[in-house]
């Protein structure tokens, strides 16, 4: 849950919310830094979860394939968060 919505952190989602731009992705920052915040054991059980939060509005996609949209696309994609979320939420893997 706290994961879900961390890339309303992000300025064009900020933007959007204030009504200065469009609608952006905001579930792909959560899933990405819920996976580098797994270690060990935890990595496997992050990656499930991980597809949770892609899917929270769209459903769940492909593992892989050419669309941008695919579990590997999303991972793969560079996001840039304020990184005030790390000071207001305190996530306890």
């Amino acid at each position: 849950g706290l994961f879900h919505d961390l890339g309303k952190y992000h300025l064009a989602y900020q933007n959007y919310i204030s009504g200065n731009g469009h609608s952006v992705d905001h579930s792909t920052a959560g899933a990405q830094a819920l996976r580098d915040l797994a270690q060990g054991q935890d990595k496997a059980m992050a990656e499930i979860i991980a597809y949770a939060i892609f899917g929270h509005h769209a459903g769940l996609q492909d593992r892989d394939n050419e669309m941008r949209g695919s579990f590997k696309a999303r991972m793969e994609q560079q996001v840039h968060l304020d990184d005030a979320w790390k000071s207001e939420l305190v996530p306890d893997l």
